[in-house]
């Protein structure tokens, strides 16, 4: 009898440690809070509608200790609307923890640098989705989902917002995002959703969900879930993105400009939540 008692536990202990158990643990959940009155994108979270909704106190390091507390706190916060999904997130620092950032251009590269990454999966299908990134600069880096979560689409360019506010001891960011450059299905309240943080001078990143090494950040499927979503109003739907591009140069010594110039024009008309009608003039 002690033998059948002892190879059940040994038994119950390998099912639950193993992998197929792990992935059946439900994912974690943030609610979104309601947006009431007006709010200002300026990076400080000083609304009543943030202190009000739901927060992630915390993130676990994946690099360089896998599991580990971050050396820094991160504080996230959601709030929706009919039209918008807004995200505030605080970034304390460590002791004697400096901020890395330079990079300013729109889909600079910030791996290098700290920066904040979100991906968010509407149709929680683990194969699409979307990332959008922020350094304590404001620069934004923004791209589509791709091959399951293992690639990105970076050449995506959508209409959203972010700024960020830089303390002695935390930085932090809003990032406001249309619901009208969001594909997303109807009725749909709880959405895919992952923070991911990168602190440069410890060479730390952390995430909410999916918190070991050999898991992409941009794996969906693992990702933690945002609740409480509103039923959205898309409006009249429509965006409209003119460009100029121009240039000149002297060809040589004492020549007139040869300057050059050219305009284009993006017309974006989301028809339902899930299809987007799109005219472009000269590319």
């Amino acid at each position: 009898m002690r033998l059948v008692r002892r190879v059940s536990a040994a038994l119950a202990v390998v099912l639950v440690s193993s992998p197929s158990a792990r992935a059946q643990t439900p994912p974690p959940s943030l609610r979104a809070g309601q947006l009431q009155g007006p709010l200002t994108l300026d990076g400080r979270l000083l609304e009543p509608s943030w202190r009000a909704a739901d927060s992630v106190g915390s993130l676990t390091q994946i690099e360089p200790q896998e599991g580990a507390t971050p050396t820094g706190r991160t504080v996230v916060r959601v709030l929706a609307s009919a039209k918008h999904l807004i995200i505030g997130i605080v970034s304390w620092l460590g002791p004697n923890q400096p901020i890395v950032s330079f990079s300013k251009a729109r889909d600079a590269e910030l791996a290098d640098e700290d920066h904040i990454t979100l991906v968010i999966d509407p149709f929680r299908d683990g194969r699409s989705g979307y990332y959008f990134a922020v350094n304590p600069s404001g620069a934004r880096f923004d791209a589509l989902v791709a091959d399951q979560g293992n690639g990105e689409i970076s050449n995506w360019d959508a209409i959203w917002e972010a700024a960020t506010f830089v303390a002695d001891s935390f930085w932090s960011v809003e990032i406001r995002i249309p619901i009208k450059s969001l594909s997303f299905p109807a009725g749909s309240t709880e959405w895919a959703f992952n923070v991911q943080r990168r602190v440069q001078s410890a060479l730390e990143t952390s995430r909410w969900a999916a918190v070991r090494r050999d898991w992409k950040f941009g794996q969906t499927s693992r990702a933690g879930v945002v609740t409480g979503l509103p039923t959205f109003d898309l409006g009249v739907g429509l965006s409209i993105r003119p460009a100029v591009t121009g240039g000149g140069g002297h060809p040589a010594p004492n020549t007139d400009l040869d300057a050059t110039g050219d305009l284009s024009l993006d017309v974006e008309k989301r028809l339902s939540g899930n299809l987007l009608g799109s005219v472009t003039v000269n590319t």
